[in-house]
């Protein structure tokens, strides 16, 4: 059962609902590294218990399917449960339910990685992964969601955006929701509107950093998208693929 998953709940505030009023998918971002931070610190594997060797977490890939968009008088609980690590992956999937109607609003899955943070490349999560405690996987759903590779080749109809201190996190770059959110920009652009995202995968591929510059480009065909980043230099930031 569900119920004996770690999970907590979050309060949708008003500053984390969008022009139809309903949870926006950065918010949905926040929610996700959110209850990994919590998580992983219950099982004493948390940031700051890595930190001692050197080491932080930084999500490498991100997949999130949307079932439900709630609204602001709703609170979502999110459901965590880990998998063993897959060479330098570490695997998280997720499950959040509305509690005021009840209904399933996403599911997601995650890589993560751990970074040696004098190097900034990734380690073998064998050394240092060592969780206290268990996840109950037992009771975790059979069905995880699939996190594949993305082309990085720039597309079309390019986007820049100067990376402002707003952007960076406690690791001192680019959040992951902001490629989210760089991604629906990047499609409301094209379209001329606000879009509504149903199935969407984030792969981080490198920083950015305070005052960097990253151009976006996409393509959309029906309601598939892929949009990706790149600096000035051309050396790739991230890519998304989803549908609307």
């Amino acid at each position: 059962m569900l119920s004996d998953l770690y999970s907590c709940d979050f309060r949708i505030r008003y500053y984390e609902v969008g022009p139809d009023k309903r949870l926006t998918l950065p918010s949905m971002i926040n929610y996700i590294q959110e209850l990994a931070h919590l998580h992983t610190a219950s099982q004493k594997i948390g940031i700051e218990d890595i930190h001692e060797f050197g080491l932080t977490w930084v999500v490498s890939r991100t997949r999130l399917e949307m079932e439900y968009r709630p609204e602001s008088d709703d609170t979502v609980r999110g459901y965590i449960w880990g998998g063993k690590p897959q060479r330098l992956f570490v695997p998280r999937h997720y499950i959040f339910q509305s509690v005021l109607t009840g209904k399933t609003v996403a599911k997601c899955s995650t890589y993560w990685l751990m970074i040696n943070l004098n190097t900034h490349y990734p380690v073998l999560p064998e050394r240092y992964y060592r969780p206290v405690g268990t996840d109950n996987e037992q009771h975790a759903p059979q069905t995880t969601l699939t996190l594949e590779r993305i082309s990085t080749l720039p597309a079309n109809d390019p986007m820049e955006i100067r990376i402002g201190q707003y952007h960076l996190d406690s690791n001192k770059h680019v959040n992951n929701r902001f490629y989210l959110a760089f991604t629906e920009t990047w499609l409301a652009r094209k379209m001329g509107r606000p879009v509504d995202i149903q199935s969407v995968q984030i792969n981080f591929n490198s920083s950015l950093e305070f005052d960097d510059v990253v151009i976006c480009t996409g393509e959309l065909e029906g309601n598939r998208f892929r949009v990706v980043g790149h600096t000035l230099s051309g050396t790739s930031v991230f890519s998304s693929i989803g549908s609307l």
